[in-house]
C-alpha cells in the first residue's frame, strides 16, 4: 500500500558528509511486515567547478535520491542514484538502469553481486541483463504520474530492497 503525501522540503545525508536539502515527494508505504514508513523521493543536482577553492575541479551531476524515514530505525537515505550514468535515452523513451553498486556505512562497498542476487530473490522483475531495470518512461511530451507511476514504484521499492539487503549484510559481518 501507498499514499502520496506530497512535496515536503527536508535534508537527508549520506555515509560520506553530503547533504541534499530541498523539496521531496513523500509516500506513506505499508511494507511486506505491515509497518509504515515513509518514502522520500527528490531530484538533485552537483555543480561543476573549475578550480574552486573548498570543492576543486568536480562535473557537475543530476540524480534521483530515495530517502526513508523509518519509524524504527530513523531518517536515512537509501539510493542516490546519478542520471548521468544510469539513465539511457532512447528516440521515444528514457529507460533508468542501475548497476547495483552499494555502500553499507562504515562497512563500505558490498559486492554488486551479492546485491544483485539479493534483488533477484526479492524482486526477479527488476533484474535484467545483469542491472536492475527502474523502468522507462516516454520523451518528446509532458509526462503526467500515470506516464512514470511505475518508475516511482519501482525506485521505492527497490530502495526497501536495499535496505533489507544492508540489514543481511551487516548481520553477517558480525
Amino acid at each position: 500500500m501507498a499514499q502520496y503525501l506530497g512535496l515536503h522540503f527536508t535534508e537527508y545525508g549520506n555515509y560520506s558528509g553530503g547533504r541534499f536539502p530541498g523539496l521531496y515527494s513523500s509516500f506513506l508505504v505499508r511494507d511486506a511486515d505491515g509497518d509504515d514508513q515513509v518514502y522520500k523521493l527528490g531530484f538533485f543536482s552537483s555543480a561543476h567547478t573549475e578550480n574552486d577553492r573548498v570543492f576543486g575541479n568536480r562535473n557537475g551531476t543530476s540524480g534521483v535520491h530515495v530517502a526513508i524515514d523509518d519509524f524504527d530505525k530513523g531518517p536515512h537515505m537509501s539510493l542516490e542514484l546519478c542520471l548521468d550514468r544510469y539513465l539511457t535515452v532512447r528516440d521515444d523513451a528514457y529507460e533508468l538502469l542501475h548497476d547495483g553498486r552499494i555502500t553499507v556505512g562504515r562497512l563500505g562497498a558490498a559486492k554488486r553481486e551479492l546485491l544483485m542476487s539479493y534483488v533477484s530473490e526479492h524482486a526477479p522483475s527488476l533484474v535484467r541483463a545483469g542491472s536492475v531495470s527502474l523502468g522507462t518512461v516516454p520523451s518528446g511530451r509532458a509526462l503526467v504520474f500515470a506516464d512514470i507511476s511505475e518508475l516511482v514504484f519501482n525506485l521505492l521499492h527497490y530502495a526497501n530492497i536495499r535496505d533489507g539487503f544492508r540489514e543481511r549484510y551487516k548481520f553477517s559481518k558480525r
